[in-house]
């Protein structure tokens, strides 16, 4: 069974319901058609109706008025027995079964009507325009219901013109037609929906196949492919689900610490495997219901019900289901983590809040090496702090307010200064000048450490030239950073400095720390080999405070190791930091090295210092950090064979 297997998945967000909503859109679509055709066939049926209608009573008109009307019918006076005749010549029961009567028109007087009372008029000017021989037919709805009502114009000789209305039942036309509409919609409906029968199986297959895509789809966007866990989308929305249920609990970040250590001494793929081990045992955890992935070591608790009492113990069932070492390869790797803590509802109300205050706890954890903490909101006012001190470094490198310092490095066997380390300052605008100590941590987190880097050595080998010009002949050494040791154009950006001010690559001397060189050794490597063919000089700073001491002396063609001042304090009583430097003196003289002792203050330590064998030292009893100018003067001072330091006796002080 596969990790994800035994997670608890977020409930899949259901696929469409297309052959519901298929058969709603298509009753729904059916009935409007139905009744539209019914309408439109309805109409068109009655159009022709009427006109048939039309044509009948001007076949009748045609046939039998015009044999049996005369000129003299029009005239005025008409004898009531003429009237009679006319009556019954234009009798309903004489014009058809659909007949309620007809009207004899002479200009715009009635000659004889047989139309039902009550019927509304015709009008004037329909009678004007039938007479000028236009035919009319018109619906009109009254009393007795539709009326067709027809106006035919009658020639009766030469002076005889007059109009004749026939008015029939509308209902009796009309009916066959409207029956005749809706037995062709009906025929019509049920081909469509016989249609719809027909395609409704495909179309049920076509949707359980989408909703089984849709549903992986959705599993793949909600969930780590490594580890089964939810990634960052899915668990903001699992965060959110549990929001809206009202409940309480806390959301516990959890990074593995130095893991980028694991992946270069093991490779990746023995990582992934830790990674996926990791997993399986946070998923095992009480109170834990949706594990996540969020980043490459990081990961997400969600924990309904833990309140802060509650935490510690949590914690400790945390660390107990961690403790056990994890193996790859025949490797047993045991690891550490640290956790930040935010709790719902108290440090947010939903989910990008809760998860951004929970994700500032876990900072300020790693920055203060605790191994865990709670949000609260001062962390959030101290990393907007933050933020801003970074934008003002940033603006500080456009605006000239970086500055290089320069602290002298004494040779012991003549007492002169032959070297320099490069240090670079911040002459803040309102906070004074700051130490690199002081705004280092803003430089990593902006991605500026790659900026400083090439500022400080473009300045030291311009200043190098410089001193040279005034005769001043010493090395300078600068620090590198993580990142300009991951850097693969460094050698490049080097050597054409060299070049511009024509400075011996073997008068640079830079220093990397044993911890630097942990993040990404292949690769820092090589930039470290090529700075050695170039001829730089490759200095260990701060040794003894790494992890593998021996390990880099071997491997990598170091040239110097500065010792750090932790063990250069208490000297000469201090018999353990003697120790620590008389061994590492001897070894670096064994490995073809120099040595230099960082931080030394007094007379005592730089004469036992001597006696131990170390070849150079540097701090404030040799001379502080400051500017360029300040530090010629002192080279121009101190390097002129009458006012340079004396050699130093093991067994005499050096003179103050």
């Amino acid at each position: 069974m596969s990790i994800s297997e035994t997670f608890v998945r977020l409930p899949a967000r259901g696929g469409p319901h297309l052959v519901g909503r298929f058969m709603l859109v298509t009753v729904t679509g059916l009935t409007l058609a139905g009744v539209g055709i019914a309408i439109v066939v309805d109409h068109a049926l009655a159009r022709q109706s009427q006109r048939q209608a039309v044509a009948r009573a001007q076949a009748f008109a045609d046939a039998v008025l015009d044999r049996r009307l005369r000129a003299t019918d029009l005239r005025p006076g008409l004898p009531a027995a003429r009237r009679h005749e006319l009556a019954v010549l234009v009798a309903p029961s004489r014009l058809g079964p659909d007949s309620l009567g007809a009207t004899l028109f002479s200009g715009s007087r009635i000659v004889v009507s047989t139309a039902p009372p009550g019927l509304p008029n015709v009008g004037a000017s329909r009678v004007a325009s039938a007479r000028a021989g236009n035919t009319i037919s018109f619906v009109d709805h009254g009393r007795h219901g539709p009326v067709l009502r027809t106006l035919l114009p009658l020639r009766l000789g030469e002076t005889g013109n007059g109009v004749l209305e026939l008015d029939q039942d509308y209902r009796v036309i009309a009916g066959p037609a409207r029956h005749n509409a809706w037995i062709v919609a009906a025929i019509l409906e049920g081909l469509l929906a016989g249609l719809c029968l027909l395609l409704l199986p495909m179309l049920a297959g076509a949707a359980r196949r989408l909703r089984r895509h849709v549903t992986v789809l959705d599993h793949l966007a909600s969930h780590d492919e490594l580890t089964g866990l939810l990634n960052r989308a899915g668990f903001y929305r699992s965060l959110e689900e549990m929001l809206a249920t009202g409940s309480r609990g806390a959301v516990v970040l959890v990074d593995i610490d130095a893991f980028h250590e694991i992946n270069d001494t093991i490779g990746s793929e023995h990582g992934d495997r830790i990674l996926s081990a990791v997993a399986g045992r946070l998923a095992t955890l009480h109170r834990v219901s949706r594990p996540a992935r969020l980043g490459e070591d990081e990961f997400a608790l969600l924990c309904d019900g833990l309140d802060e009492p509650g935490l510690p113990d949590f914690l400790h069932a945390l660390d107990e289901a961690l403790a056990e070492p994890f193996e790859t390869n025949g490797i047993q790797l045991a690891i550490a983590v640290s956790t930040g803590t935010a709790f719902y509802p108290a440090h947010g109300g939903d989910s990008h809040s809760l998860l951004r205050h929970a994700s500032t706890a876990l900072s300020h954890a790693r920055d203060d090496r605790l191994p865990t903490a709670v949000y609260t909101p001062e962390q959030e006012r101290r990393d907007v702090s933050r933020l801003s001190f970074a934008a003002e470094l940033r603006h500080a490198g456009r605006s000239d307010q970086l500055v290089v310092h320069y602290q002298p490095q004494v040779t012991l066997a003549s007492g002169r200064i032959t070297a320099v380390e490069a240090l670079i300052r911040w002459q803040h605008p309102t906070r004074g000048l700051l130490s690199a100590a002081k705004f280092i941590e803003a430089a990593e987190r902006s991605g500026l450490t790659g900026e400083i880097g090439r500022y400080v050595l473009a300045t030291s080998s311009s200043q190098w030239r410089c001193w040279r010009d005034l005769g001043i002949d010493l090395d300078i050494a600068v620090n590198l950073s993580t990142v300009d040791l991951l850097d693969l154009s460094l050698p490049g950006t080097i050597t054409a400095l060299l070049i511009e001010h024509e400075m011996p690559a073997d008068r640079l001397v830079v220093e990397i720390t044993e911890r630097t060189l942990l993040h990404g050794e292949y690769q820092s490597s090589k930039v470290l080999q090529q700075l050695d063919r170039i001829g730089v000089r490759l200095s260990i700073d701060d040794y003894g405070t790494g992890y593998s001491s021996l390990a880099v002396l071997r491997r990598l063609p170091i040239r110097q190791v500065k010792i750090d001042k932790s063990f250069v304090d208490g000297l000469p009583n201090d018999r353990d930091n003697d120790q620590i430097v008389r061994s590492t003196v001897q070894l670096a003289h064994t490995l073809g090295a120099a040595t230099v002792a960082e931080g030394v203050e007094t007379t005592q330590q730089l004469a036992h210092l001597t006696a131990l064998g170390c070849d150079a030292a540097q701090g404030y009893l040799v001379g502080r950090p400051c500017e360029a100018d300040e530090i010629t003067s002192l080279l121009l001072g101190a390097n002129r064979p009458e006012s340079r330091l004396p050699p130093v006796s093991p067994t005499l002080p050096l003179p103050v």
